[in-house]
């Protein structure tokens, strides 16, 4: 029970707030990329970047599939909003 109450405090003090340094991305809205597995597209990820006021939100879509002898082995798709 220490060992957990002391991981706990030792966490809580050497947590240090993190800033995004975002300023390379000021002259892009979006970024699309495609995915290749053995030369074949197999799905995509895009990005979309918008800026409100002092916010910077990034939208991300990821789709693709892994498909052997026509069976799907892998399926993977993915929607987030960052901010």
């Amino acid at each position: 029970m220490k060992k957990h109450i002391l991981s706990i405090i030792l966490f809580l003090i050497c947590t240090t707030p993190t800033f995004s340094h975002v300023e390379h991305y000021k002259d892009f809205n979006s970024l699309e990329y495609e995915l290749f597995r053995n030369n074949k597209l197999i799905g995509y990820h895009n990005y979309k970047f918008e800026r409100k006021d002092n916010n910077f939100i990034v939208n991300s879509v990821i789709k693709f599939e892994i498909i052997k002898l026509g069976v799907t082995l892998y399926k993977y798709d993915a929607v987030s909003k960052e901010e």
